[in-house]
């Protein structure tokens, strides 16, 4: 960084995180509650669909993100580029420029 200049970042992470970002000087935490298991449900209704067919990827999905956005769009993404995912919900969670 450059001394006396405006710089904004913005990272993410665990609450239990205490690495060297908490230690800057200057730096300010902006806490955000975690994702209620309902609101995460309907950010995976709208990346995998509604289909029975994803309810129990789904719900695991709920748990292991454990209210983190970022988190069950990573799971997502990784399940897609795996070939666990397949259809509407492999082509959903994808960059618009890796879609075929």
């Amino acid at each position: 960084m450059i001394p006396q200049t405006h710089f904004h970042r913005a990272d993410h992470y665990r609450p239990e995180y205490e690495g060297a970002l908490t230690r800057i000087h200057g730096a300010q935490t902006i806490s955000l509650a975690p994702l209620t298991d309902s609101d995460t449900t309907a950010l995976l209704d709208e990346l995998l669909g509604r289909d029975s067919s994803v309810a129990a990827v789904r719900s695991l999905i709920v748990d292991r993100a454990a209210g983190n956005p970022f988190f069950a769009q990573e799971i997502v993404r990784e399940l897609s580029e795996r070939g666990v995912l397949r259809g509407s919900a492999a082509h959903t969670c994808r960059p618009q420029t890796l879609r075929r």
